[in-house]
């Protein structure tokens, strides 16, 4: 992403919100997200965050 830090979505989320601001459809951007997410931990069977060590010792 666009930063060099390794970022979880929320923190991801604010760094942007903060940076661009809120517009009208932001809140269906952040809901797909979490969807997305989500689609990801039920394919893996565990948190998706579990493959990258850097962001669950930042958690």
């Amino acid at each position: 992403m666009c930063t060099t830090k390794v970022l979880t979505i929320d923190k991801r989320g604010m760094d942007l919100l903060l940076r661009h601001g809120v517009y009208a459809k932001t809140h269906y951007h952040i809901k797909e997200t979490y969807k997305l997410k989500k689609f990801f931990d039920n394919l893996l069977g565990y948190n998706l965050y579990d493959l990258f060590p850097e962001i669950k010792e930042n958690l």
